[in-house]
């Protein structure tokens, strides 16, 4: 009877342990997956923290100086011209020196990818010609236009690494996130069509080829629009719509439609 206790204890043990074998592989392999989402929860945050935030500053003070560099070629003896272009050039050289500062991060590139790595280096390099460009607008060596472009250039590589920074493993948020970055695209283009009619206002005349310029940025804003809204969340999708058929841009899009329509000369907005 002994034995044959033995025997009932150990199969009772016996079955007993398959399930809490499989509970405690269960257990750990949870344990893996979810220490797992936790270290890469804290490697996009430190991503985002390091690499994306920093971009999209920079690429808002970019803006900022390019609209007050076009306004100040437009009329370079308005008095307060200089002196507003030059504290949106300090907004933009402490903005510079915190993403060069983070570029030198180890941890940042081990945890981008050589890809990354390399867009960052691509805006950098981008941002080495900035001196120059100021140069040649305080010499006047630069009009409008060729300034307008050159600062595209600048905030252009800014894009290409927000659009390809891959920090979640899920397609469907990635698709959001794209999209997200080509909604601030658009607002980009929005940003480059005010600088070039701000100037010309400032200027007081308007040509053939901004006019042009203008009707190519509203027609392409609108064609990301297009693209991106459909991608993200239905309540996202109808906030920018709400926001594009309210009466607060109603008069962007009626001088829009103006200077499209206009005749070179004077901006008719």
């Amino acid at each position: 009877m002994r034995f044959r206790g033995k025997s009932i204890r150990r199969k009772i043990v016996a079955l007993l342990l398959v399930p809490l074998l499989s509970l405690t592989a269960i257990w750990c392999f949870a344990t893996v997956l979810t220490g797992r989402a936790a270290q890469s929860l804290f490697s996009v945050s430190y991503i985002v923290e390091k690499a994306a935030y920093p971009t999209e500053d920079t690429v808002h003070v970019l803006q900022q100086e390019r609209r007050q560099t076009l306004v100040y070629l437009a009329d370079p003896r308005a008095s307060d011209a200089l002196s507003a272009l030059r504290r949106s050039r300090a907004a933009t050289d402490k903005a510079v020196a915190k993403i060069r500062k983070n570029a030198k991060d180890e941890k940042l590139r081990e945890e981008t990818g050589e890809a990354t790595a390399e867009r960052l280096t691509s805006i950098l390099d981008a941002l080495d010609g900035i001196d120059s460009l100021r140069r040649s607008v305080g010499d006047g060596t630069v009009n409008r236009s060729q300034a307008l472009d050159l600062y595209n250039r600048l905030v252009d590589p800014c894009y290409a690494l927000l659009a390809n920074l891959h920090v979640l493993d899920n397609v469907e948020m990635d698709k959001q996130s794209r999209a997200l970055v080509n909604v601030s695209r658009a607002h980009e283009l929005l940003s480059r069509e005010d600088a070039l009619l701000g100037s010309a206002l400032v200027a007081g005349r308007i040509t053939r080829d901004e006019i042009r310029d203008v009707s190519d940025l509203v027609a392409q804003r609108s064609l990301m629009y297009d693209v991106s809204l459909p991608l993200l969340p239905s309540s996202e999708r109808e906030r920018f719509t709400r926001f594009w058929k309210n009466a607060d841009t109603a008069p962007l899009r009626v001088a829009e439609q103006s200077v499209i329509n206009a005749s070179p000369g004077t901006p008719a907005v």
